[in-house]
């Protein structure tokens, strides 16, 4: 037999596994975790700490795949305060996540990304952790403040988002634009991937953004029905946006001018960030 044959073989094989072995490693997150565009407001990353901002134990069990959850002023999400924080059974953060009030498009339900869990009232989740240690009961510290992934309604979807740009393009996710604060932003088609069909019921209701070395520094959550309201943002970005709003996170596109989005940035990563370029 030829032993250059093998040896080209093994290397390839090689190569192979050090991809394999990589492609999920992440620095961890930062220090801290802060919602909403137009208006940042930094959110609780310690039991005590959401403890003394308002924030209450729900009434709800806790999930081994993202922890206890905790709500503002009460027990379960409300129009007024739809975010929940996850908690490990250590005090650490392990997760977030929103409710929509109204309507969520069906083929996202469908598909298990908006979880119906009352009349006209949809959750979504992003766990931060590594679950293979039961969330509810693991006691020692994690090393690191926030975690180091994000993985979509862990108990059902199970989906991570990808942790790195190099790791979006392999998953066919769409590369959008650059902005400051914010970072290169990416989007997934649910129909088309990775081109858009530009109907929102097949947009991932989770888009990414990563830093300028290419790792995952946020995301925020999507809804095309409006949560503001009168009386405030009820903890989404600060205003809804129409279309022609939502296309400056995309290079290219084609939502129509007058359709209105709520978005709901979330940071773990930095939000002191300059962009070379848009597109």
């Amino acid at each position: 037999f030829d032993i250059s044959v093998i040896l080209v073989a093994m290397n390839k094989l090689l190569t192979l596994l050090v991809l394999s072995a990589t492609i999920y490693s992440v620095a961890a997150f930062g220090k801290q975790l802060v919602r909403s565009a137009g208006k940042q407001q930094p959110l609780p990353v310690t039991v005590s700490a959401a403890l003394a901002d308002g924030w209450v134990k729900s009434s709800r069990g806790c999930d081994p795949m993202i922890g206890q959850a905790y709500n503002k002023a009460e027990g379960a999400p409300s129009s007024v305060y739809p975010i929940t924080l996850y908690f490990a059974a250590n005090g650490m953060i392990s997760g977030f996540g929103t409710d929509v009030f109204g309507q969520a498009p069906a083929n996202l339900v469908e598909r298990g990304y908006w979880l119906p869990v009352g009349k006209n009232q949809y959750r979504i989740q992003a766990a931060t952790r590594n679950a293979t240690a039961n969330l509810c009961t693991v006691s020692a510290p994690f090393p690191d403040t926030i975690g180091d992934r994000i993985i979509i309604n862990p108990s059902k979807l199970n989906q991570r988002v990808p942790p790195t740009e190099q790791d979006a393009t392999a998953a066919k996710w769409t590369r959008g634009a650059c902005i400051n604060g914010m970072g290169r932003h990416w989007e997934y088609d649910l129909s088309t991937a990775p081109v858009q069909s530009w109907n929102s019921s097949n947009l991932l209701p989770v888009v990414a953004m990563y830093d300028l070395s290419g790792n995952l520094n946020a995301i925020f959550f999507v809804s095309t029905d409006v949560q503001q309201g009168i009386t405030g943002s009820h903890q989404w970005d600060v205003i809804p946006i129409p279309g022609a709003l939502m296309c400056k996170n995309f290079c290219g596109c084609n939502w129509p001018t007058f359709s209105m989005w709520s978005t709901m940035h979330i940071w773990f990563g930095t939000t002191d960030l300059q962009c070379p370029n848009a597109c």
